[in-house]
């Protein structure tokens, strides 16, 4: 749901599995990659050492997947 239209909101990115220090590290940034573009979603998992993710992407009628480390 669009907290500012309060009405459903298709994301780019559809799934974020994410590896990290502590469990508290990786669910809170799943969650802001969920929340974000995927530049933005990129741009803060580079810039965190000791982070990996899967990120997917809903392209048209299918998903690309891509993994940062």
């Amino acid at each position: 749901i669009s907290p500012v239209t309060g009405r459903p909101y298709q994301a780019e990115i559809v799934s974020a599995t994410v590896v990290a220090p502590t469990c508290a590290e990786a669910d809170a940034l799943a969650t802001a990659c969920m929340a974000s573009t995927l530049p933005q979603a990129r741009k803060m998992l580079l810039s965190l050492k000791g982070v990996k993710a899967i990120l997917a992407i809903a392209e048209a009628d299918s998903l690309r997947v891509i993994n940062i480390e």
